[in-house]
This record gives structure tokens, C-alpha cells and sequence, in this order.
């Protein structure tokens, strides 16, 4: 494997992290609002929705970083388990959560158009189809965890990542499973659309999980091994 590859595996979380913040700056720093007004989350889609495409176009960029990261993660899986189920129940998680995110986006993306192109959307419509959008949350939180748990498994038992990866992983399941919290509540802390537990806290679950395991990685890039040169 090339040097340059290798450096792009372990860099994947990184750019996955700094590509979703750079997305993510545009609509935060307009604030979002909660889901319990209709009239509020039109209103939002007025005055923010002309930011929306690019939001989402950079996200996008950012899921194929988080593909890349989830990959390499899950080949180390598979190389210290061999044939078992670990990886496969690791892949099933990360890729369904990825890709009803997505879908999520693609929801959010329509909408934006809708409103700021002047379609005619109704508010009911516009209403609906974003609690569709931000309430793919709490069905997929299990997914996350699908993913964190199998690789603690095999950092505990093989030593895929470093111990205190393995306990970050632990504690990054927990964060994943969050959003579930947004099955009884549109509006306040749990809510999926604004709330720090409902959708803050997974986002950085996420990040700070990426951004600690990539530093990892380029550090045990750069420290030569047994037997090699300095």
C-alpha cells in the first residue's frame, strides 16, 4: 500500500469531521429551531433556505470522508476477527446510518428548493416533510451503536486501536443512541431538530470519535516500528 493511501486512511476522519463542520456553519450559525411550529420551520426555510444547498452539497462530501473512515475501520475488523460477524454487524451499522442520514438530506435539500424557488409548497407539506427528515434520528440511533459496539469488541479482544479507543467507542455508543430520545418530544432538549440532546450530542459523539481515532492513526503512521529505520 502507498504511503499517500495510507496517509488518506488515517487522515478519512479528520476530513470527514472538518468538511461536516464546514456544512454545518451555515445553517448554525443562524440558529435552528425546534419542531413544534409549523409557521416557525417555514419561516426558517425563507430566510435560511437559500444557504441549504450549499449546507448540504459540503455534507455530502463529507459522508464520502465518513464512508472512507468507516472502511478502514471496518478492515481492521475484519483482519483481527477473520470470518466471524462482528464486521458485518459493524458495516450494517455504519452504512444504514450514513445512508438514511443522507436521505435525510436529500428531504431537507427538497424542501429548500421548494420554498426558495418559489414552487407553491404549502406549509403543512414543507412542515411534514422536515419532521421526516430529522426523525430518521431517533430510528436510526441503534444503528450508531451497531457500529461502536463491534469495534470496542475487537479493540478489548484483539487490539484493533489502542484501550482507550476501545473505551471511546464505549462511550460513543451511548452518544449514538441519543436521538431515540426524540420519539416523545418536538420541541426542548430531546427534540431532533435543535435540541443538545436530541441531535447536538450525536454530532459530536461523531466528531470527536473521528478526529480522535485519525490523530491515532497518523501518529502510528509516523512511529516506525520494530526494526525499522527512525
Amino acid at each position: 500500500m502507498t504511503h499517500r493511501i495510507q496517509y488518506l486512511h488515517a487522515s478519512s476522519g479528520l476530513l470527514f469531521l472538518l468538511t461536516m463542520i464546514g456544512g454545518w456553519f451555515f445553517v448554525a450559525a443562524h440558529g435552528m429551531p425546534d419542531l413544534g411550529s409549523a409557521g416557525t420551520i417555514m419561516a426558517s426555510y425563507r430566510a435560511d433556505g437559500h444557504l441549504l444547498p450549499t449546507t448540504i452539497f459540503t455534507m455530502t462530501v463529507g459522508f464520502f470522508f465518513s464512508l472512507w473512515f468507516a472502511g478502514v475501520l471496518l478492515g481492521r475488523i475484519h483482519t483481527a476477527e477473520g470470518a466471524g460477524p462482528l464486521m458485518w454487524i459493524a458495516a450494517g451499522g455504519a452504512f444504514t446510518f450514513i445512508g438514511v442520514f443522507m436521505m435525510g438530506l436529500a428531504i431537507g435539500l427538497a424542501n429548500a428548493l421548494a420554498v426558495t424557488k418559489g414552487t407553491g409548497a404549502d406549509t403543512a407539506s414543507i412542515y411534514v416533510a422536515h419532521l421526516a427528515s430529522l426523525l430518521t434520528g431517533p430510528t436510526t440511533g441503534v444503528c450508531g451503536a451497531a457500529f461502536f459496539i463491534p469495534l470496542a469488541v475487537v479493540t478489548f479482544d484483539k487490539g484493533v486501536l489502542p484501550r482507550w479507543l476501545g473505551w471511546l467507542a464505549v462511550a460513543a455508543t451511548a452518544g449514538t443512541l441519543t436521538p431515540m430520545a426524540g420519539f416523545w418530544s418536538l420541541t426542548g432538549p430531546l427534540n431532533v431538530g435543535s435540541g443538545i440532546i436530541g441531535v447536538q450530542t450525536i454530532a459530536a459523539t461523531w466528531g470527536v470519535f473521528a478526529a480522535a481515532t485519525s490523530v491515532w492513526m497518523l501518529h502510528d503512521l509516523r512511529t516506525p516500528r520494530t526494526g525499522e529505520p527512525a
